[in-house]
């Protein structure tokens, strides 16, 4: 019997209320998740995120374990930094599996990027807007567009450069099996160096930003669920 494995890319976890919590981009791609796992048979989730502050897999694993997945149902590794570490997570992953279909869940703005990540490791998963999954989850409930827009978010101009990074990583991989990307090793560590750089003042103004959007998507999921779930 084929096992449907739904791949979710971390984004980041947060110290929130006293708790650790996806922000706003991770909690929609798990909120997603959520949806699609209810509409498959024989289904694992994959949650790949490492850890910053704190485990975004971890923070992953908890979130969807609270909302009645069952722990047995989830594979979660903290090693990946990036969305290309998140493929090379999904890909030693699947090894115990023999016959699978793939589903890969994230933000639009992410899905073309953290798809050629995936093709680098030979994978070749069907693709899964979080942003459209909850506009229907969510559909006719008061401010859903807006709250969704928000809480999923644009590209910048990182994600462009990261996009044309993984390209040309995804089209040496199709030269060889070699694990040899220098593109992405110059990205990789460019990244590390800015993610380590404090910086108060903008992450006084990201936990600003994550309280509202994290508070709207559980608000909607409560109202989603009717009166039993607020």
């Amino acid at each position: 019997m084929t096992t449907n494995i739904i791949l979710v890319p971390g984004s980041a976890a947060v110290l929130y209320n006293n708790s650790i919590e996806p922000e706003p981009r991770y909690k929609s791609r798990l909120l997603s998740a959520l949806a699609l796992y209810h509409q498959l048979n024989n289904q694992f989730i994959i949650l790949s995120g490492g850890v910053y502050q704190f485990s975004e897999a971890a923070a992953g694993e908890s979130y969807l374990i609270d909302k009645g997945i069952p722990k047995e149902r989830i594979i979660k590794v903290d090693r990946a930094v990036d969305t290309f570490e998140n493929a090379e997570d999904f890909k030693h992953d699947l090894e115990p599996f023999d016959d699978y279909s793939l589903h890969l869940v994230t933000n639009s703005f992410h899905l073309p990027r953290a798809f050629l990540a995936c093709l680098c490791f030979g994978l070749h998963p069907k693709l899964y807007s979080s942003d459209k999954i909850l506009l229907q989850r969510y559909k006719g409930l008061p401010s859903s567009n807006e709250i969704i827009k928000d809480a999923c978010g644009n590209a910048d101009y990182s994600e462009y450069i990261g996009f044309v990074v993984y390209l040309i990583d995804a089209f040496a991989s199709f030269f060889g099996s070699f694990h040899f990307y220098p593109a992405h090793t110059f990205y990789q560590n460019l990244s590390r160096k800015n993610r380590l750089m404090p910086n108060p003042e903008w992450d006084e103004h990201k936990k600003g930003r994550y309280r509202y959007e994290i508070d709207m998507l559980d608000k909607l999921e409560k109202l989603k669920n009717g009166p039993e779930g607020i």
